[in-house]
């Protein structure tokens, strides 16, 4: 209650009438489905792989809406699945570092594809084999969970 008075003070009794009016009309800045759901995932895909090991899936996003963030992806078979990248030093070495949040900008194509942005699916719960398909469930900050069938195909 002190902090109300101090605000209350500080901004003057409209202000405050203003602020409780929203606050009281369940206003919040979260975005609406239909501000978020125009999100677009296609050429979703992942490598062959045996049971134990690990594949790569690759996709794209397409975002003609306001910024949002893709914040992780589960697969139901595999005992870990993570966002990584791989990139190459100044030197040649190649290697690969997890992406803890990738950013999908406001009217903006987003690729993973080999040699770069791509989810790395690990401890594989069954075979992955040319034709099959695997589920990926995309978990966005705004968009929510999309979940993309990925074929499985060479390549």
């Amino acid at each position: 209650m002190e902090a109300f008075r101090a605000i209350r003070r500080a901004l003057g009794g409209i202000a405050v009438l203003a602020a409780l009016a929203v606050i009281s009309s369940g206003c919040s800045s979260t975005p609406t489905p239909a501000a978020t759901a125009s999100l677009a995932i296609s050429d979703a895909w992942a490598r062959p792989a045996t049971v134990g090991s690990d594949s790569a899936a690759y996709l794209t996003i397409v975002n003609p809406g306001p910024a949002d963030a893709l914040l992780s992806v589960r697969c139901t078979i595999a005992g870990v699945t993570m966002l990584h990248e791989t990139s190459t030093d100044a030197s040649g070495m190649t290697g690969m570092s997890m992406v803890g949040v990738l950013a999908v900008p406001a009217s903006a194509t987003v690729r993973l594809q080999p040699g770069g942005l791509h989810v790395m699916i690990g401890g594989l719960d069954k075979t992955l084999s040319v034709g099959d398909e695997v589920e990926l469930e995309l978990v966005f900050q705004h968009a929510g969970t999309i979940v993309v069938p990925a074929a499985v195909r060479a390549g």
